[in-house]
């Protein structure tokens, strides 16, 4: 496996999102890796709209696929 470090613009895109409104329990974010390597996105932060994820610890995103962090 081949570990993406030197990210390029475009390489994880945001591909749906949801955040709290009235009644919701969750928010969520989800990511697409479009590259053909691996990326590994500990140390990441991502805020949208004043809400914030910091990832601290392992988790990597194959090639051309997605991942979907959930908030409760």
């Amino acid at each position: 496996m081949s570990v993406g470090w030197g990210q390029n613009q475009g390489d994880i895109i945001i591909t749906e999102f949801f955040f709290q409104s009235e009644g919701n329990i969750y928010e969520y974010i989800e990511l697409y890796n479009t590259t053909d390597l691996t990326i590994d996105l500990q140390g990441w932060e991502i805020e949208i709209d004043g809400n914030e994820f910091s990832i601290d610890s392992l988790l990597n995103i194959n090639s051309l696929d997605y991942v979907v962090l959930v908030s409760f």
